[in-house]
């Protein structure tokens, strides 16, 4: 990357959100209907899934049922901000018990409004659905077929749930044959998983620290050459386990492909979508959209990939949306709460987390992310207690070692927050946001070296993870290696584009190497993106003061003035914008309004307050000599 050139930076490229006609996509999902049917495949998919061990996508598509309820409003949405329109939070059991009684009532008959509409194909009318009971006659399938290998199957289920991975291998071994899918698939599992473990233990020896490098994935390489022989005959799991272990190595254009496969004949295997989903990330959409059987499954997709391209206004229309279908589901909670977080809006991600907590208190999805929020407001009390809730309902969790951690960092116990960290990773050595966080902690303690193995490691683990590129930023400018930093800001504001404090740090880094030219560039980018900071436009006002452009430099300090100016002066830059300004005005005779800038100042009581006073003074005069003697009823007279 040319670090000397900010306009490779592209802001006005065309974002991946805009590759997808968003308005026909919410066209569609408006119309969109829960039907028995819906819930006819949900139940199918759901038993397939548990056989064929996908548990956390069984999960996700049970508590996606249970948020089915019999008497659904057709409008139903949940308006935070507004306080005519509140959804009261229903307790988890009436929840169970409408939908069990939803399954007795609906009894598997067809509703009369089967004719379901398929997202993003607008003008489909209502007619067959194009799934049916596809899931349930797979199901069926897959049970005939496994008869004759009932016991042996039943044998290698249990020592694969026992993890006794070797012997699972072992006793599948005979009955390797495509036309058993369920044994195929459990086989080739189990030597996954076998790899993976063996690789864990590798990385755990060899680095103590948890450090940089992957262990060797040759035993991966070599599952890859064994599976591939059974290509043409691969079931959707298998598609998906071949597009895992293509992904693990990095091989990221050809998972895809299965990664396809699987969801157009599987479209229930939520752990395939978000594996897509990161894929994608990593390489691009590259029109993998069109490539996508229409369901309506995939409007939960486009709703994940929005949020991990950092684009949440059009995630959150979506999950909006979606609410309608799905009332009080923790998933759609989940990912509202996670939305307001990505744009700062904490107060609004605090209720939304709350809701959800209030549905499912035993939920540990998202809990890190809440901690890391009441981290920030600095609401030591309310962490205390999550920490300690967390902690009781299971301790050998990352998320709760995650919050813990995050509650030690509070408090400025360092080292305990690390340690706590660090469990998190022995528990799971790809949890990415704990990487960042034990970065910001070595940080702290000014150990630079380890804070910059774990921002480098969170980078291996994702590539496009603009907080560690941040944090990894940081460490560099305050070594005072400006020309690394630089580098590391500019990829971090590649990985999020439009938020404006990248590219104010990006600013602030070209001024350290007096590149006044490109410091000015980014902090323009800031401004369109915001400034959330509100330090942009100061800073570009003083850069054209060094520069000798005085009347640009006004310019932008009197939009720093407007933009921060609320009734009182405070701050550095609200001071020195109207000094600026005062002088500037002064000098091009403009007295009122030099006058009427400083007047804001009079009761300023700092350092510069004299000056300020004689600079008024002056100025007063000048107004009097220039009105023939006249003094206004706005004059000051500070002696």
């Amino acid at each position: 990357m040319d670090i000397d050139n900010i306009d490779n930076l592209d802001i006005y490229s065309i974002p991946a959100h805009q590759q997808i006609d968003l308005k026909d996509i919410l066209s569609s999902l408006k119309r969109v209907k829960i039907t028995s049917e819906t819930r006819e495949e949900l139940n199918s998919s759901i038993k397939l899934l548990r056989k064929f061990k996908l548990y956390e996508s069984s999960k996700w598509c049970s508590e996606l049922l249970l948020s089915i309820t019999p008497e659904q409003p057709q409008n139903l949405s949940l308006n935070l901000n507004s306080t005519t329109q509140t959804i009261q939070a229903k307790n988890l059991t009436n929840i169970f018990n409408k939908a069990a009684s939803s399954a007795q009532r609906d009894g598997g008959k067809e509703g009369s409004d089967s004719g379901k509409i398929s997202p993003f194909n607008t003008n489909l009318n209502n007619g067959d659905n194009i799934y049916g009971n596809k899931y349930s006659k797979l199901y069926e399938e897959y049970k005939i077929s496994e008869k004759e290998i009932k016991e042996i199957l039943n044998y290698a289920n249990t020592l694969f749930d026992l993890k006794e991975y070797l012997k699972c291998i072992n006793v599948l071994s005979p009955i390797l044959n495509p036309k058993y899918p369920r044994a195929m698939f459990l086989y080739y599992l189990s030597k996954y998983y076998l790899a993976s473990e063996k690789m864990q233990e590798e990385k755990l020896n060899n680095n103590e620290n948890l450090g940089l490098k992957y262990a060797s994935s040759d035993m991966l390489n070599k599952l890859q050459i064994e599976l591939s022989q059974y290509i043409q005959n691969f079931s959707p799991f298998l598609n998906y386990l071949y597009g895992i272990i293509l992904k693990d190595l990095k091989k990221y254009d050809e998972s895809k492909i299965f990664f396809i496969k699987a969801l157009n004949s599987c479209p229930f295997m939520w752990s395939c979508w978000v594996d897509l989903c990161y894929v994608l990330k990593q390489i691009g959409n590259k029109n993998s959209f069109n490539l996508l059987n229409d369901h309506w499954m995939k409007y939960f997709f486009l709703e994940n990939y929005f949020i991990e391209k950092n684009y949440e206004a059009e995630a959150i229309q979506i999950l909006d949306l979606l609410q309608n279908l799905f009332p009080n589901n923790t998933f759609i909670l989940n990912q509202l709460a996670i939305c307001y977080y990505n744009i700062h809006e904490y107060e609004l991600s605090i209720e939304y987390f709350e809701k959800l907590f209030s549905l499912d208190p035993l939920r540990y999805e998202g809990v890190d992310i809440y901690s890391n929020i009441l981290f920030i407001k600095e609401n030591y009390c309310e962490l205390s207690n999550l920490a300690y809730r967390c902690y009781e309902n299971n301790k050998y969790r990352p998320e709760t070692c995650c919050v813990v951690g995050n509650f030690y960092a509070l408090k400025g116990e360092h080292p305990k927050a690390i340690a706590f960290f660090k469990r998190a990773l022995k528990l799971d050595n790809n949890y990415l946001p704990v990487y960042t966080l034990m970065g910001h902690e070595f940080l702290e303690m000014k150990i630079i070296s380890s804070a910059v193995e774990s921002y480098r490691t969170a980078i291996d683990v994702d590539p496009s993870d603009f907080r560690a590129y941040y944090g990894l930023a940081a460490v560099y400018e305050i070594s005072q290696m400006y020309n690394f930093a630089l580098y590391y800001y500019m990829k971090a504001a590649k990985s999020k584009s439009n938020d404006s404090r990248m590219f104010t740090a990006l600013g602030m880094t070209y001024e350290k190497l007096d590149k006044k030219i490109e410091a000015i560039k980014c902090y323009e980018k800031a401004i369109i993106f915001k400034d959330k900071e509100g330090i942009a436009l100061y800073r570009m006002a003083k850069l054209y003061d060094e520069m000798g452009e005085k009347d640009k430099a006004a310019v932008c300090f009197e939009k720093n003035l407007t933009k921060n100016f609320e009734g009182n002066i405070d701050g550095e830059s609200m001071i020195e914008s109207c000094l600026y300004l005062g002088k500037y005005y002064k000098e091009k005779s403009m007295y009122d309004k030099a006058y009427n800038i400083l007047m804001k100042l009079k009761d300023y009581e700092g350092n510069e307050r004299d000056e300020i006073h004689a600079l008024i003074k002056e100025i007063n005069n000048l107004r009097s000599n220039n009105n023939n003697g006249y003094m206004d009823s706005n004059g000051y007279d500070f002696i």
